[in-house]
């Protein structure tokens, strides 16, 4: 008889393991709600700075309401990129190698983005 996986694990021992290590996910989630926080209070600033309560100062309301809008994307994008790769590379390795490797790594930042978004609303 051939016997795959781990030497004297047997079927029911690894039967309950899980491929998916949420504290990795969650960490990654973490990440990505600070870092968002962090950058959208940094174009606030920025946003803010460039607004000028004296008429035909500063930028217009157009250009400074694009920016905005831009920069909300940006942000929400990048944030929700790095906690995704924070959150694959956090993932401890099993013996796998190649394709498998890389897929776990981005299932684990797949799964990390609904966690992100799962966050309560801020007021």
């Amino acid at each position: 008889m051939t016997q795959v996986g781990a030497p004297g694990a047997s079927r029911a021992e690894t039967a309950g393991l899980s491929f998916v290590e949420w504290g990795a996910v969650f960490a990654g989630a973490v990440l990505a709600a600070a870092l968002s926080f962090v950058l959208l209070t940094f174009g606030t600033a920025i946003g803010l700075s460039a607004t000028s309560p004296w008429p035909n100062s500063g930028l217009s309301a157009k250009v400074v309401a694009s920016l905005a809008v831009f920069w909300a994307m940006a942000q929400q994008i990048g944030s929700v990129m790095v906690g995704g790769y924070v959150a694959g590379r956090m993932r401890s390795r099993w013996h796998e190698t190649g394709h498998e490797s890389e897929f776990r790594d981005g299932l684990h930042g797949a799964l990390r983005t609904p966690a992100f978004f799962a966050r309560p609303p801020r007021h």
